[in-house]
């Protein structure tokens, strides 16, 4: 009898350990703008700059370089996603710092002959963290686009 308890207790050991490969679960979300289609990787509250800035991301190198700095002080860290850049592009942008969220339903992506402009506005004032300091990132993938990229001014 105690045998049977035993492999049992084992059974149900193995069964609730193994549970297979974890996806991530954040949700992908895409804007169309015009012709162009940006998607949101990722943002967190933290782990953006101090000052306000627009990074694009072409290659693999600079996309490990940021998520091996935003890491530092996170255990587990931040997955890096998987991009084929022969495709696509990156734009990281980070609003520096600030006390409230930007609405990430409020992206913009004006196409000019020879730019990309790019912007986001400020979510409503119900989501302000009065006196929280927060360094927000937010990384959208787009499609590969040889046009320089610039930081519309919101107001």
């Amino acid at each position: 009898m105690n045998r049977i308890v035993n492999i049992g207790f084992l059974l149900i050991f193995l069964a609730a350990g193994c549970r297979g490969q974890r996806v991530n679960s954040a949700k992908e979300s895409e804007y169309k703008t015009q012709e162009m289609a940006i998607i949101l990787l990722e943002k967190d509250l933290y782990g953006g700059t101090e000052e306000k800035s627009l990074e694009v991301i072409k290659e693999e190198a600079s996309l490990k370089e940021f998520y091996s700095r935003i890491n530092r002080t996170r255990k587990p860290g931040l997955k890096v996603p998987q991009i084929d850049f022969k495709k696509d592009m990156l734009l990281l942008y980070c609003p520096g710092n600030t006390n409230n969220v930007l609405d990430e339903n409020s992206v913009s992506l004006e196409i000019q002959e020879d730019t990309l402009e790019f912007g986001m506005s400020n979510a409503s004032s119900e989501e302000n963290y009065n006196s929280v300091l927060l360094q927000p990132f937010y990384l959208f993938k787009l499609p590969l686009d040889e046009r320089e990229v610039h930081l519309l001014e919101q107001e």
